[in-house]
């Protein structure tokens, strides 16, 4: 089983720029008007803005290219905000999934993976990996293969 969210990933990110586009245009548009109610329409429209860039961001949505293999399960990612880090990858191999824990915020819209490995030292946990900008059909699918492959269930 094979999938990515790269229609989802471009949307997202198209939308980044496009209210950034949106915003300065109507900066400039309000500074040529040289309307009495200038101030106060830049600083509510900054404001709206603001708010929707911080709320976009704290969903923290990730491009995810998910893989399974004979051996193992991969996921690839990265942020698709604009100051995005570099790849990130966790590979575990089919025998050593422990459990998964999907947790869900703010209303729903903000989900996180957290995966758990089986190693010589005993449980070890992943980074909680964002799942926000996955279709809700590719997190059922994600979550019926890791309770497949899951070895412990979660405490």
């Amino acid at each position: 089983m094979n999938f990515t969210n790269q229609n989802t990933a471009t949307w997202i990110k198209l939308s980044y720029y496009l209210l950034v586009f949106v915003y300065l245009g109507s900066i400039v548009l309000s500074i040529l008007q040289h309307s009495e109610y200038m101030y106060y329409f830049l600083a509510s429209f900054t404001f709206i803005f603001i708010s929707c860039v911080w709320f976009t961001l704290s969903l923290n949505f990730n491009y995810i290219i998910f893989k399974e293999t004979d051996n193992s399960i991969i996921f690839r990612y990265y942020p698709l905000h604009p100051f995005h880090d570099k790849f990130k990858s966790i590979e575990i191999p089919k025998n050593k999934l422990s459990h998964i824990v999907i947790k869900e915020s703010v209303f729903g819209l903000k989900s996180s993976l957290e995966l758990y490995q089986i190693t010589n030292q005993g449980i070890a946990k992943y980074p909680p990996l964002s799942i926000s900008a996955l279709k809700k059909e590719q997190k059922s699918i994600i979550f019926e293969l890791c309770q497949k492959y899951s070895q412990n269930t979660p405490n």
